[in-house]
């Protein structure tokens, strides 16, 4: 059955894919990221981001998009393929700050045509387990 509009990328409806924004300058945080990502800032022995990592991948979140900037090779360096989290992690690598919709817009070539996207310096209360049937109700 042809797609009904050109153009569309193709996506398997079954999985979910996160935008990680995670490359501010993280002005308001002093000298704690100077040498590091916010991201990156080390909570009870591990960076925050990985908590968010580690909780998407427990709700059936594979692949992710990490949209770095601000010394971001040390976020590439520490997550790598996202293997080892049993992650598909990509990197969409900001020259200069393009904040949140234009991160997201330099980040469009790795990205479904439907995508979440998390601040990689937040927590939010959210559930993936039943992220499936959101899906439905969306993609129909």
């Amino acid at each position: 059955m042809a797609c009904a509009q050109e153009g569309i990328k193709k996506q398997r409806t079954e999985e979910v894919q996160v935008a990680i924004l995670a490359g501010g300058l993280a002005l308001r945080m002093g000298n704690s990221t100077e040498e590091q990502p916010k991201s990156m800032v080390r909570v009870l022995g591990k960076p925050f981001v990985e908590y968010q990592l580690e909780f998407l991948r427990w709700g059936g979140v594979r692949d992710m998009v990490l949209c770095i900037g601000h010394l971001g090779e040390q976020i590439e360096s520490h997550f790598g393929t996202g293997e080892r989290f049993g992650a598909n992690i990509k990197y969409s690598h900001e020259e200069r700050l393009l904040d949140t919709a234009g991160a997201l817009k330099n980040a469009e070539a790795p990205l479904y045509d439907m995508f979440f996207t998390l601040y990689g310096d937040s927590s939010h209360p959210y559930r993936t387990r039943n992220h499936g049937v959101f899906l439905d109700l969306v993609l129909g």
